[in-house]
């Protein structure tokens, strides 16, 4: 005590915990500092100087704790003291002790009567937070009314002192992540951190993750102690995983026929097809790749099958990566098997030459062109036919053996059987309805089988047998005797000449019928001159002697002659030579009152799977699935 006055105390004391609140109100976090604060537990009277103090703001709020006392060294206040907090700064509001001020003002009374101190905790808020700037002042004032009039104020400096998290990508990477807590405002000193939500804290600010992790909680310590924070991060950007590489299965055989599931991509040879059929590349995280699948052979990369030229096994190197670089390595077996049907045998065998076949050339398949009725509009007209007389074209097929007339555009098979032994009569039409066609006015079929049952060559065909024959269309027009015609011009008339047979088409729809004249005539491997289509006049080539069809007989053939009255007239093929039988070879027109042989032709599906080479030793066989081709290929697995 000093004379006879009553000495008030009133003391700001300022303690060295600060209370921080984050809450985690939006999806970005602030890493904050520590604060460097100037706040001291020196009592101060009301003749004193307050200190200023700096604190740090977060979540819209700032907060500081101070005490108020009415003693000095033993002497205190007998009286209460009535007195007033305000602040000067209209951006804020505050609360103590969870009162709120009103206009920025707060009235307190602390008790008198005896030693008295009082802890006040002092929350600022922040009326506007849309611009927080990264440090404001606000003026405090303490003011007395009774028992005396005192009046003090200090600045309180309010930083915006959060933390923030740094390094967390927002981009897929392959790397591993660090994480690093800085401040959020310059001069905040940070002395401690924390990456396990404040379990255990560390003198380093950063922390390495070598994998995608959720709830990452941090906090960080300033240079008083005081926490910051939470900031919660989740990692999700981290892909180390290599795409996923899958193979669609399909089915193989063994060699005894047992099927299995395999991985192998089976294509046939000259098969453009891509090498990525029946592959899946799947990446859930940063994605695959725009390169997508590459495929490589020996360095090389390879988009399709016909890369490979020879029939074999060929192992193959898939590689893909996802969009960060993580590459998946596969190898993949792709096997290459013989073509199915026509394409078969065109494979089987050299093509000797293009256009009209020639004793100079040789025996075997030639290619058609224009002038041998190549007609690439129309699926069945020929596209590779054999011509001469020893000719590899053995098929078999249903228990026989057939022989190959072309190859068709659509890669059917022409075959023709071998002659029948009856001889029927055109008069009675048994031939066409009770042998070869089911009716005479609609579509001809096999009805089940060839020829009649008491046959020789009577052929049943199951019905796995009749899938494999196709509906096809059949060129009957008509042409006229008296004429030497081009080959050309011959076919020309088979295929648009029409003939009352059935319709008033020149092709007919059905499943078998009778060779063209032009089938004859392509099967001579001397076709310098054509036939005289004529009854006088006899042919210049020895066609028996130069043709792997000739026979002693005479054949129905399916064309018909124009201008005739007579209905059934239609065209035969002699092929005998001079001194037997005949003196001539000649192609007659012939009516009812004649009997003749005949010779079925029907077409292979282009689907048809064949093995064999088409000689008298290893026919042509039709098989029902690929379990021939491992145990028949002689060619070994390729090497890489």
């Amino acid at each position: 005590m000093k004379k006879k006055y009553i000495y008030f105390l009133l003391v700001l004391a300022a303690f060295g915990s600060l209370i921080w609140f984050i809450q985690a109100s939006s999806a970005k976090y602030k890493d904050k500092s520590d604060l460097d604060i100037s706040i001291t537990s020196a009592k101060m009277y009301f003749e004193d100087n307050a200190s200023d103090v700096t604190i740090p703001y977060a979540n819209n709020t700032a907060n500081i704790d101070f005490d108020v006392q009415n003693y000095i060294d033993q002497s205190f206040t007998v009286q209460n003291i009535n007195y007033t907090v305000s602040i000067s700064n209209s951006n804020y509001t505050f609360y103590i002790n969870n009162t709120p001020a009103t206009n920025n003002s707060l009235d307190m009374v602390l008790n008198g009567g005896q030693a008295n101190s009082e802890t006040l905790h002092m929350v600022f808020e922040r009326l506007d937070t849309s611009d927080v700037p990264a440090l404001e002042d606000v003026q405090v004032t303490i003011s007395t009314s009774y028992p005396y009039t005192y009046n003090k104020t200090f600045t309180v400096t309010i930083l915006d002192g959060a933390i923030e998290v740094q390094g967390n990508p927002t981009n897929w990477t392959r790397d591993d992540v660090t994480l690093t807590i800085v401040p959020t405002t310059a001069g905040i000193t940070l002395r401690e951190y924390s990456f396990d939500g404040g379990i255990t804290w560390q003198p380093s600010d950063s922390k390495v993750y070598t994998e995608n992790t959720d709830n990452i909680t941090v906090y960080a310590k300033d240079n008083l102690g005081q926490t910051l924070g939470p900031v919660v991060v989740d990692i999700t950007k981290i892909d180390k995983t290599p795409p996923t590489l899958t193979f669609l299965k399909d089915t193989e055989y063994e060699a005894d026929g047992t099927e299995k599931q395999v991985e192998t991509l089976i294509v046939t040879l000259h098969e453009s097809t891509s090498v990525l059929t029946k592959t899946i590349a799947t990446d859930s995280q940063s994605g695959i790749s725009e390169e997508r699948i590459k495929c490589y052979r020996n360095g090389e990369e390879i988009t399709k099958t016909d890369y490979f030229t020879e029939v074999g096994r060929y192992e193959v190197t898939y590689k893909v990566k996802d969009k960060v670089g993580n590459e998946t390595v596969k190898t993949r077996e792709i096997l290459v098997r013989w073509p199915r049907a026509g394409k078969y045998v065109v494979e089987r065998q050299n093509v000797l030459a293009t256009g009209a076949s020639s004793t100079a050339i040789g025996a075997g398949l030639y290619r058609d062109d224009v002038s041998t009725g190549l007609d690439t509009s129309l699926p069945f007209s020929s596209k590779y036919y054999y011509s001469g007389v020893d000719v590899n074209n053995y098929v078999s097929f249903a228990g026989k053996t057939f022989r190959v007339l072309n190859v068709s555009v659509n890669d059917d098979v022409k075959l023709i059987g071998n002659m029948s032994s009856k001889e029927w009569q055109w008069g009675s039409r048994k031939i066409y309805e009770s042998n070869v066609y089911s009716n005479w006015s609609t579509k001809w079929w096999p009805r089940g089988q060839l020829y009649n049952s008491d046959d020789s060559e009577y052929i049943l065909f199951t019905a796995e047998q009749n899938a494999h024959v196709d509906e096809a269309t059949f060129y009957a027009g008509r042409f006229t005797d008296g004429e030497t015609p081009t080959l050309a011009k011959l076919i020309e008339y088979e295929r648009t000449s029409a003939r009352e047979l059935g319709g008033d088409s020149a092709a007919f729809q059905g499943y078998s019928a009778f060779p063209n004249v032009s089938d004859y005539l392509k099967s001579c491997n001397e076709m310098s001159k054509v036939y005289n289509v004529s009854s006088s006049q006899t042919n210049e080539k020895i066609f028996k002697q130069n043709s792997w069809l000739a026979i002693f007989d005479e054949l129905w053939t399916i064309n018909s002659k124009r201008d005739t009255s007579t209905d059934n007239d239609y065209w035969t093929f002699s092929c005998n030579l001079i001194g037997i039988n005949h003196t001539d070879n000649r192609i007659r027109s012939r009516t009812y009152y004649y009997t003749q042989n005949y010779q079925p032709v029907f077409y292979l599906k282009n689907d048809t799977i064949l093995s064999g080479t088409g000689t008298s030793g290893d026919v042509f066989t039709v098989q029902e699935d690929w379990r021939w081709f491992d145990p028949y290929q002689t060619l070994q697995p390729q090497n890489q």
